[in-house]
């Protein structure tokens, strides 16, 4: 019984063992698509290696992505297709096979997941053009694989690989793209070009909000103090004639008296107001009230100037409480200052009609965003947000 006992032990054991091993050497299931896009910005490029799996794939599926050996992961997960902050990071294993970083994980809530790694920034050339460069290599045999580059909007391709376009991508970006069908198991895949940007089209997303905000200033406070002025010429103008008028008026009136008259009709009159006085008083009220509406402007502009507070940093666009809020994952390069990076993400939010508030937290690299859902959508914050290159896909 014994020996029965332990050989049913062994047996069971071996076929867990086979279990097991059937199931880590099970091949990932087939990608009906891959896209390889790199952002390319001055400040640092990020790249986003994304696969989606045929319609009608069972879930949970195992599936793997790869991107270039050595890259840092900013992030890992499952594209559902709504908002980004709603999109689930996935747990996954890594392994190096030749030039390449495998990630493989479990597919439980979506068809389609992305990896998303650091690159290489645009390369400046001595006449001034720009030179960008995406390299990735397919593992296993592919249907289709679009590789782009995406570029600020404006951009003119100079010299490229055959076959790619540039299309514009909406918000402020246009994309160097080009399709591969039939991609063979290890073939390496390339896109590069060098391009020219306008002098009118924003190359980085290092962009400050400072100057247009110092400049607005100025323009309101020269706009008041011309006001204050103007009001305060008018109310001397007006009482300086005023007191003339009243002064030729009484001496027309006025009977003639002798000296002794005058004396007595001096003592025997109540004492006249001063002009002079009255008239000081009614420009210093003047002035006290230029200064307040200074003081009102300055302390409105600079409520609305960005406020950091520890990992975050906050911008109030209009004053009232934001009826919709939205929050969004960044995809911010390593190294980055999280003042700058506020301030690019501030200044594409500027333009969004009904924007309220939005709260950058450096430590999470996300963002919170408050609007007026009756003016603007989650879809128009997104988009105005894209050309920055910082928004997670």
């Amino acid at each position: 019984m014994l020996r029965v006992l332990r050989s049913f032990a062994a047996t069971t054991m071996l076929l867990v063992a086979l279990f097991c091993a059937s199931t880590a050497l099970a091949a990932p299931a087939p990608w009906q698509r891959v896209d390889v896009i790199l952002h390319a910005e001055e400040s640092g490029g990020v790249m986003l290696v994304s696969g989606e799996l045929p319609p009608g794939t069972k879930l949970p599926a195992e599936a793997e992505l790869s991107v270039p050996s050595g890259s840092t992961l900013l992030w890992t997960g499952e594209i559902l297709g709504g908002a980004t902050s709603e999109d689930p990071s996935l747990t996954y294993t890594t392994s190096t096979v030749g030039a390449s970083d495998v990630y493989r994980f479990t597919l439980t809530k979506a068809l389609k997941a992305q990896v998303e790694v650091e690159a290489d920034a645009p390369k400046t050339l001595e006449d001034g053009s720009l030179s960008s460069s995406l390299k990735w290599t397919a593992l296993t045999a592919l249907p289709e694989v679009g590789m782009s580059i995406r570029v600020p909007a404006g951009a003119e391709v100079i010299t490229g690989t055959p076959g790619a376009i540039l299309e514009p991508g909406g918000s402020g970006a246009a994309y160097y793209t080009k399709t591969i069908s039939k991609v063979k198991a290890g073939t390496g895949l390339e896109l590069s070009f060098t391009y020219a940007v306008s002098a009118e089209t924003p190359v980085t997303t290092q962009a400050s909000t400072g100057g247009g905000d110092t400049s607005t200033i100025l323009i309101v406070l020269a706009l008041v103090l011309v006001l204050a002025i103007a009001i305060i010429v008018a109310v001397w103008a007006k009482m300086r004639s005023r007191g003339v008028s009243e002064d030729e008026a009484t001496a027309a009136e006025s009977p003639a008296f002798t000296t002794e008259e005058s004396d007595e009709v001096a003592e025997r009159s109540p004492t006249q107001p001063n002009r002079t006085g009255r008239t000081a008083k009614v420009l210093v009220t003047t002035v006290v009230v230029g200064v307040l509406l200074v003081f009102v402007v300055i302390v409105a502009v600079f409520s609305t100037k960005p406020q950091v507070s520890g990992d975050t940093i906050i911008r109030t666009f209009a004053t009232g409480k934001a009826c919709a809020t939205a929050n969004f994952a960044l995809a911010v390069p390593s190294g980055s200052d999280p003042v700058t990076t506020a301030e690019a993400l501030f200044a594409s939010l500027k333009e969004v009609p009904g924007m309220t508030n939005a709260t950058y937290n450096a430590k999470t690299a996300s963002i919170s965003v408050g609007y007026c859902g009756s003016e603007a959508t989650e879809a128009d914050v997104r988009a105005a947000m894209q050309p920055t290159g910082l928004v997670a896909q």
